[in-house]
């Protein structure tokens, strides 16, 4: 009896075929190895969370052997036979906790914690020899530098975290930069505070640009407040103060009020597209700012120059029924590059929120479609439209109708369902299909995933939203109805997540049983080739914030690379630092411990200079030198004999 029961057992968790629906072709397979459960989760607001990377070799996952390793990375190359755990990083049960993958070539970047040096930056390859910490960067026992936001950025990983320096600093995290995953080429980029922008669930928190050159965030500094940055990776620096008002209630002498801004998204090789909150003076024009002192979440774009970010207009010009001072809350969100242009979800104070596009120019912002209209009370309804995937020439989107306002609108009452934006040659929404009958019903369709020329997402057709499973879409070459099919019936209510195109096989978590599995459709492979990126996005515009003049002759009209102006040498150092300046007569320099307390500071001139430290303790240093008014920061290791 005993023996049926493992038999049992493994047939649950091992390797098993899940039958599909009926008329569907391919094979769906339960990889999760036996007493393994599966915690890779839904990722945090853009830090990227328990999540899933995938490179060209591998599925990596996060897993829980509660008998032997707890809660680890894992990998797979979508076979059971293969899949396993990478490394027990934290020997034991206690698991190492990681979190935040992010793929960068062949190589993940994430955080771990092996029981000792706290939760530091770590990398894989997928093998054990290849799974190392990559720096201790909060030096102590137990201290954890706790890096998140990672993306990559010039071959290598953009982060944040802490250390022992920035701790000391009301215990902020710093922005830094792991080049090619060694501890000489690891450092701090400069000592400001990226901050968590409250929304952009599917956007990571830093964004970097089409030409991978630069990389915008949300920065706390104690002057600016919270205001937009950007660093080229040698160089950082605020954008622009756009909430320059005085800070009444601050203690800070000078100190301006912080600017809310939420969803940043990078739209070409140049530019980013960024919701402020927003003082009218930046539109320069007289009506608005005569009508309102604010306008409230508006949009902005930006090119890292301050004389290339301004706003595109006040998109709802009603005023706030909260306070007459502000115009209306536009609530722009989701933005999605697609064919040539940026769209997003926006409410305008007229049909309620709708889609909306732009060509990133002053004024263009025009609405798409209206298509959830006005009900009974001639209220405009909202339609929170999200979850944008391109797929076979249109741009898919979970949207709603929730009133009967056909004969306005031409759509009937659906609930939330799976839409389409088509192009013909002019952008209209098309009803795709109702998954979840009913006028009332909701499927919820989500996480759209193209993999080998079809669609996949997760979608409930049930009562109490009580049946969440795989579905699938096929191209119009395959279906002329656009009917989409769900792919397997699971009793135990799969809730798949984190789909991933791993080599045109779909692998995907199901959340509600733990476990990873993988679909082939059984046709040949038809490699994915995305044209929802960034050269899908808008032309890189010229345009010029006419409040800000561009300076004729000004240092920052191209990036300042810090190794080109100052050069430390050698390092890891004894006894005599060496510093040359270039190209600028003087500069102050500081030397901080690992403990964020400054050992030495003076001015350095132009040319040769050196600062003598055969007296300082080994250990890791920071060197700041103020360059055209922007402290630059350079890691130094002491090594005395």
């Amino acid at each position: 009896m005993l023996w049926v029961l493992c038999i049992s057992l493994s047939a649950m968790f091992a390797q098993v075929q899940v039958p599909l629906e009926q008329g569907v072709d391919g094979t769906l397979t339960n990889i999760t190895p036996i007493g393994v459960a599966v915690t890779t989760a839904e990722e945090q607001r853009g830090l990227r969370g328990k999540n899933i990377a995938v490179t060209s070799q591998f599925v990596f996952f996060l897993a829980n052997d509660s008998v032997n390793s707890g809660e680890e990375l894992w990998v797979t190359d979508g076979t059971f036979a293969n899949t396993r755990m990478v490394r027990d990083i934290n020997p034991g049960t206690d698991g190492s906790d990681p979190k935040h993958l992010c793929a960068v070539g062949d190589t993940v970047y994430f955080s771990a914690d092996n029981g000792t040096d706290g939760a530091e930056l770590w990398m894989s390859d997928g093998t054990e020899a290849g799974t190392k910490m990559v720096e201790d960067i909060f030096i102590g026992p137990g201290n954890s530098s706790a890096p998140d936001m990672m993306i990559p950025f010039k071959g290598g990983v953009l982060f944040r975290a802490k250390d022992n320096i920035s701790a000391a600093d009301n215990d902020k995290s710093y922005l830094w930069w792991s080049a090619d995953g060694t501890e000489a080429n690891t450092s701090l980029l400069h000592p400001i505070q990226p901050v968590i922008v409250p929304d952009g669930q599917e956007i990571t928190q830093i964004q970097v640009t089409g030409n991978g050159e630069k990389a915008f965030f949300v920065g706390l500094d104690d002057t600016t407040g919270q205001e937009l940055w950007v660093t080229w990776g040698d160089s950082t620096k605020l954008v622009l103060d756009i909430g320059f008002q005085a800070d009444t209630a601050s203690q800070v002498p000078g100190k301006t009020v912080d600017t809310d801004i939420r969803w940043l998204y990078a739209v070409n090789d140049d530019q980013i597209w960024f919701r402020p909150f927003t003082p009218s003076f930046w539109t320069g024009d007289s009506m608005i700012i005569d009508q309102f002192d604010f306008l409230d979440n508006e949009l902005w774009v930006s090119n890292g120059q301050p004389w290339g970010t301004y706003p595109l207009g006040d998109l709802n010009d009603n005023p706030s029924q909260n306070d007459p001072r502000i115009s209306g809350n536009t609530g722009s969100a989701f933005p999605r590059n697609f064919n040539g242009r940026t769209y997003f979800r926006a409410n305008d104070g007229v049909t309620g929120t709708e889609m909306h596009s732009t060509d990133l120019t002053p004024g263009d912002f025009p609405l798409v479609q209206n298509i959830n209209g006005t009900n009974n009370n001639g209220v405009d309804q909202n339609n929170f439209l999200e979850q944008f995937e391109i797929f076979d020439g249109f741009m898919y989107f979970k949207g709603i109708v929730s009133v009967d306002d056909s004969a306005n609108t031409g759509f009937a009452r659906v609930g939330q369902e799976l839409f389409r934006v088509a192009l013909d040659p002019e952008p209209r929404i098309e009803f795709v299909f109702d998954i979840f009958t009913g006028p009332t019903n909701n499927s919820f369709p989500r996480e759209m995933k193209t993999v080998n020329n079809r669609m996949y997402f997760r979608a409930n057709d049930a009562p109490n939203q009580s049946n969440y499973e795989l579905w699938c879409l096929k191209p119009l070459s395959e279906d002329s109805t656009s009917t989409p099919f769900k792919v397997a019936e699971m009793p135990e209510n799969t809730f798949p997540g984190n789909l991933v195109n791993f080599n045109e096989k779909l692998v995907y978590v199901g959340r509600n049983v733990d476990q990873i599995f993988v679909y082939e459709d059984g046709r040949p492979i038809a490699p994915y080739v995305p044209t929802d990126g960034l050269l899908d996005g808008p032309p890189v515009t010229d345009f010029e914030n006419p409040q800000i003049p561009k300076p004729i002759v000004n240092s920052t009209d191209k990036p300042l690379y810090l190794k080109e102006v100052v050069k430390v040498y050698p390092n890891p150092v004894n006894q005599v630092l060496h510093i040359e300046l270039v190209d600028r007569p003087s500069s102050v320099t500081g030397l901080y411990n690992a403990e964020g307390k400054l050992v030495w500071r003076g001015n350095i001139n132009g040319g040769h200079n050196y600062i003598e430290v055969s007296h300082l303790p080994n250990g890791v240093y920071a060197l700041f030198t103020n360059i055209d008014g922007y402290f630059f920061p350079q890691k130094i290791l002491i090594r005395n004999e």
